[in-house]
């Protein structure tokens, strides 16, 4: 459990916080800001962010590889590529968050998963993409909107023939789980 946490402008490695094959891990009310390159990023882990302010970062806010990943009520701005970037058959669920000033709000490849609920997003070049990057994996990335709250999108979101964009209307999902 990391709770409390402020870190910033790291200068030699290249990710701020790098969690490998980690379980149950939880990352609450933090700030993360002028990150190198990755603010957070998580490979083969299972983690739960909560609460973060993760601001400028040099490529993604969050980066997912091979994970379960689950982002509550945090705001995730200006990084220079993807606020989140979920990939290599990682599932996440984002849900209170909001995505602002990114290149990509968030991007799904590889036969990855991730859904949305009650979030918002603005003033990203592009809020929703989703491809295949990698042959190996087959297929490429899926999108789930949970809620209507995503309407104001209007055609900002790529998905190519790889992949998929589903939207539901859900009345309201337990976000404590």
């Amino acid at each position: 459990s990391l709770q409390n946490i402020d870190f910033s402008e790291n200068a030699i490695y290249d990710d701020l916080v790098h969690i490998v094959y980690g379980q149950n891990i939880l990352i609450k009310n933090c700030k993360i800001s002028n990150s190198l390159f990755d603010a957070i990023d998580i490979d083969i882990s299972q983690v739960t962010i909560e609460n973060c302010n993760i601001n400028n970062s040099g490529n993604d806010g969050i980066d997912s590889m091979s994970s379960e990943v689950k982002i509550k009520n945090s705001f995730i701005k200006g990084s220079a590529d993807k606020g989140i970037s979920v990939g290599e058959r990682s599932n996440v669920f984002i849900t209170g968050t909001k995505i602002s000033q990114n290149k990509i709000g968030i991007e799904s490849k590889d036969v990855s998963s991730v859904s949305i609920y009650n979030s918002s997003f603005s003033d990203n070049e592009i809020d929703l993409n989703a491809y295949k990057k990698n042959w190996q994996y087959g297929g490429g990335g899926n999108i789930n909107l949970l809620d209507r709250s995503l309407d104001p999108l209007q055609g900002n979101v790529n998905i190519d023939k790889h992949s998929s964009l589903f939207i539901y209307e859900i009345s309201e999902i337990n976000s404590e789980t």
